[in-house]
């Protein structure tokens, strides 16, 4: 037969409190962003954003024995093209490089003396053309001109790329190390020189354009007012500045994904919209984007930073750490978030060497106070520029341990102020019992 039997106990305070303070930790696990200096600062508005070099090449095509530029090729399309390209806005022209070349067909001294008059005549075009758009390009210092005589490393590349049934002989012939002259001899008893003739040899006989220019970039104040409407007419490094600029997640977001549009191969915005993400607390859509990247543009160590923190805010520490040792190779700084692990650990000592020293806010603080550096740990918290109620707290505790009241209490009342929660949170912390029968205290909990 079982009996049940009640025996009532005096109740025995067991303690006092607790000290919770290797806990205290906070969630700002620093976050990568790719692409744009190396840090996520940006600029102020108003700054310019820096210029893009740009080259365009298009080539004038001359017939036999000719320089003049036809008419044809006057209005072909690729002239149109490359009044295209000065027209870009904001586009300032530094420079046009006209190459002429003659094909290795005729004489000589005759083929020398032909692309010395295709470059003066190129020139001519150019200049006249370039000066009748009114765009301010006709200086005629922007020109460099090469007279380049008979091509005959054109001739190699484009027989290689042909079909000629004795293409190798050709090639031997054109390698060799006969004159010239003897070469196309040699070429000219071929059963294909007709075709080399009529298919090879006018692409060949040709003035190379190619210019160059800057493509100034607009303000962030104009991207600002663009954005407004559209990120259609953004390129992609506007984008990234824009997005470094703002403070605003939701415009970082829309202009990462305007880049991910534009550039769907490149792990920088798929990183970055992973980091706002991360901000904003949606650690699984953090983890989807960095998927992606590595689905679109292969496994790459600058994604790992931020896995590492996906990772640690999930309480996989030790995958964590690996992530952070992969973002390492990378060149990217994790000691911050390493110093985060290192106290979750319990290895105070790691914590302090990985912390950085100029780190500001609650972890500092909290890393400076626990590997015995208490005396810093108050500075650490005063030179961050948002302090939250936990830092608040941090510092409370920090000045406790100093036996400075007067900063206990004015940081415990901050804490307070942010998070009402916090006031129980102190009456049973052991950090500040010789603290809790003070009127600074109570007034710092009870105000």
């Amino acid at each position: 037969k079982n009996e049940t039997t009640c025996q009532t106990f005096t109740k025995e305070n067991l303690a006092q409190g607790v000290i919770t303070t290797s806990r205290l930790i906070s969630n700002d696990d620093e976050v990568f962003f790719a692409g744009f200096g190396k840090d996520d600062n940006g600029l102020e508005n108003g700054n310019s954003v820096g210029n893009i070099t740009r080259n365009f090449k298009r080539t004038i095509f001359f017939e036999l024995n000719k320089w003049n530029v036809r008419t044809s090729e006057q209005k072909s399309d690729r002239m149109n093209e490359l009044w295209a390209f000065v027209k870009t806005p904001r586009m300032e022209l530094k420079g046009i490089n006209v190459n002429s070349y003659a094909s290795p067909d005729g004489e000589l001294k005759l083929n020398q003396n032909l692309t010395d008059k295709r470059s003066e005549s190129t020139y001519s075009f150019l200049f006249k053309e370039l000066k009748g758009l009114k765009l301010g390009v006709d200086q005629s210092n922007l020109y460099k001109r090469q007279a380049m005589e008979e091509d005959w490393a054109g001739l190699k590349r484009l027989v290689a790329a042909s079909n000629l049934a004795d293409k190798a002989e050709a090639l031997q012939i054109i390698n060799s190390s006969k004159s010239n002259d003897d070469k196309e001899a040699d070429l000219r008893k071929l059963a294909s020189w007709q075709t080399i003739l009529d298919e090879i040899m006018p692409e060949l006989r040709r003035s190379d354009v190619q210019l160059q220019g800057k493509i100034a970039n607009r303000s962030v104040t104009e991207l600002a007012e663009l954005a407004k409407t559209s990120y259609a007419d953004f390129n992609t490094k506007e984008l990234l500045i824009y997005a470094a600029s703002s403070k605003d997640l939701k415009v970082k977001k829309d202009a990462y994904k305007a880049f991910i549009k534009a550039k769907p191969k490149s792990i920088i915005g798929y990183n970055n919209l992973a980091a706002c993400l991360i901000l904003e607390g949606d650690l699984n859509g953090a983890e989807k984007q960095l998927d992606l990247a590595k689905a679109e543009c292969g496994d790459n160590d600058s994604l790992y930073k931020n896995y590492g923190v996906v990772l640690r805010r999930n309480g996989n520490t030790d995958e964590a750490a690996s992530a952070y040792s992969r973002a390492a190779k990378a060149g990217i700084s994790t000691g911050y978030n390493q110093a985060i692990i290192d106290v979750i650990n319990g290895d105070y000592s790691a914590a302090s060497t990985n912390m950085p020293s100029n780190a500001c806010g609650g972890n500092a603080a909290l890393v400076a106070m626990l590997s015995g550096n208490v005396s810093s740990a108050g500075d650490k918290v005063k030179c961050d520029n948002n302090i939250t109620a936990l830092e608040y707290y941090v510092a409370a505790v920090a000045f406790a341990r100093q036996k400075n009241i007067e900063y206990m209490a004015v940081y415990l009342k901050s804490a307070i102020d942010k998070d009402k929660s916090l006031a129980d949170k102190a009456t049973n912390d052991l950090e500040f019992s010789s603290y809790w029968d003070s009127a600074e205290f109570k007034n710092a909990v009870n105000h």
